[in-house]
């Protein structure tokens, strides 16, 4: 729900105030336009300036230090710094006269931004805002190739060059004293336990039950339920581990409700028989003109993913949740491990790592005048490392912080959300499975399988699809138009496009959804440019 601006000044005096009048401009960057939102918070010491737009009552807040998310226990001393990090899904940024801390969780589910000067250290859960404090804007090359290629910001980038997001495993601490800013990384990696299946189910299984018992929350929270393993364990472990039953929802077509093996269908089943109470909201016939969309789309969620199509109700679901006083979201992204591979090629594409020398020839890339773009040296297949371990270990530093973060980001300006699945312990130990058994997820599911009552698992989602989505003239046109107005890419790559968006032969290449990464980064160039001349702090 929040969004949180957190600015360390090196030399301080008694000028905060001023600021305080000042930074409510963030607001028409980071509130949504369409409904009411508490008022926002403004407080400051010790050189610490802090700003929260639409505070959520989950917030922690004592002294110089807030934490966004949610912790999955309890440690009285969690706003000082340098000191434990809590177990849960948040971001967390820590202060006092001597020291800055930033720290994500585990796999960095929420994104902390920041960009450290020889004056000031500004942080934020936002990028606009973040931008709109630095008083201009210079977009990032890397970027652009990124999203072109991936749909993604991709890896260690942000809109703007200057701009880093503190990734997987990180500390950020600032020693305030001598102005030094230390980064202490605690690597990702994959240890293959030669311990048998039946002993580290056994395992799983008590770190998921000493998980949930632990979480708490109230009546303005709810799990989004589908047919699919990983929000049928939610529930199942808060009932049998902590004596909670939710409120469940589902969206998507109302014919989905009687469709056998659909999302929907099994979810409402699996509802009856656990007793709990599910909400369907039905999306049929809600879907806003495409431009009004996109625009909505990139405010909400600052343009970092281009899974537009999981958003063709203009946000109306999720406006509708907080209209009726949803606060939270249990969800179920989890790492539990991913699909089989069989190349280091396919580790990449099934991790949405997808370069452009995966779509093009070089000779083609430099004939489109784009520049050449590689893999950081951090996301190559280490000596000795399985193709399943490199799989597994880019799906928790790449696919969760920086796709499913994304997804995440566009609805918290409606909710807040907790991640439990992703709770340290429970990653801590599937770093310790062996392949075969992190492989689709195996020994999960067949925990999952175990503890389930006899129901299917859904084979079909309750959503339409991408496809659905540029088979629709309107949006195929309006796409193709966009292309026209485009003064951020290379001529000859757009004429590029225009051309294969116009043919109906069949290629490999995906030539609208390439035309939608275009218009992303387009109209992410104006706004962020129109965000920069708020110019807050005058840096």
């Amino acid at each position: 729900m929040s969004k949180l601006v957190y600015i360390c000044f090196r030399d301080y005096s008694d000028e905060f105030p001023k600021y305080k009048v000042e930074i409510k401009k963030l607001e028409s960057v980071l509130n949504p336009k369409d409904f009411k939102v508490a008022p926002s918070h403004f407080f400051s010491k010790d050189g610490i300036l802090i700003y929260i737009t639409n505070p959520s009552p989950t917030l922690s807040i004592r002294s110089s230090s807030v934490n966004m998310g949610v912790f999955f226990e309890c440690l009285p001393e969690w706003w000082k710094p340098l000191t434990k990090v809590p177990d849960g899904t948040y971001a967390l940024f820590r202060g006092d006269k001597n020291w800055v801390e930033l720290v994500t969780d585990t796999v960095s589910t929420r994104t902390i931004w920041y960009v450290f000067t020889k004056d000031l250290l500004i942080a934020s859960t936002s990028q606009r805002a973040v931008i709109a404090l630095l008083g201009n804007f210079k977009l990032n090359p890397n970027t652009i190739l990124w999203m072109l290629s991936s749909g993604t910001l991709g890896p260690d980038n942000a809109w703007d060059r200057r701009i880093r997001p503190l990734t997987v495993g990180t500390r950020l601490i600032l020693d305030r004293r001598h102005w030094e800013l230390n980064l202490r990384r605690e690597p990702c990696r994959f240890k293959n336990s030669k311990e048998n299946h039946r002993l580290l189910s056994k395992k799983l299984l008590n770190v998921l039950e000493q998980t949930f018992s632990k979480i708490k929350f109230g009546s303005q929270w709810a799990l989004p339920l589908s047919g699919g393993y990983d929000s049928r364990a939610i529930l199942l472990f808060l009932i049998q581990s902590n004596h909670l039953k939710p409120l469940c929802i589902t969206w998507g077509v109302r014919s989905s409700l009687s469709q056998p093996l659909n999302d929907a269908a099994i979810a409402k089943q699996l509802a009856n028989e656990l007793n709990v109470r599910h909400l369907f909201f039905p999306l049929d016939g809600i879907q806003e003109p495409f431009n009004s969309l996109c625009h909505k789309y990139l405010w909400y969620g600052e343009g970092r993913v281009d899974h537009v199509s999981g958003y063709m109700d203009g946000f109306y679901l999720w406006r509708s949740l907080y209209e009726n006083g949803i606060r939270g979201i249990i969800r179920g992204d989890e790492g539990f491990g991913w699909k089989p591979v069989s190349s280091p090629t396919d580790v990449l594409i099934k991790n949405g790592i997808i370069l452009l020398n995966h779509l093009w020839t070089d000779k083609e890339i430099f004939g489109f005048e784009l520049e050449p773009q590689s893999l950081p040296t951090t996301m190559i297949q280490r000596k000795n490392e399985s193709l399943a371990s490199w799989r597994d270990r880019l799906y928790h530093t790449f696919r969760i912080p920086y796709i499913l973060a994304a997804l995440n980001d566009m609805k918290l300006p409606f909710v807040e959300i907790m991640n439990p699945l992703l709770s340290q312990e429970i990653i801590s130990l599937i770093r310790q499975f062996p392949d075969d058994l992190r492989t689709d997820k195996w020994l999960f599911k067949q925990l999952v399988r175990s503890l389930s009552p006899d129901m299917a698992f859904a084979k079909k989602a309750a959503t339409k699809s991408r496809k659905h989505l540029f088979s629709q003239p309107d949006i195929a046109r309006f796409l193709l138009d966009a292309l026209d107005s485009n003064s951020v890419l290379p001529k000859r790559f757009i004429l590029y496009l225009k051309k294969g968006c116009r043919s109906i032969a069949t290629s490999s290449i995906d030539f609208h959804t390439i035309a939608l990464r275009c218009h992303i980064i387009q109209e992410m160039n104006t706004m962020l440019a129109e965000d920069a001349t708020l110019n807050i702090i005058h840096v």
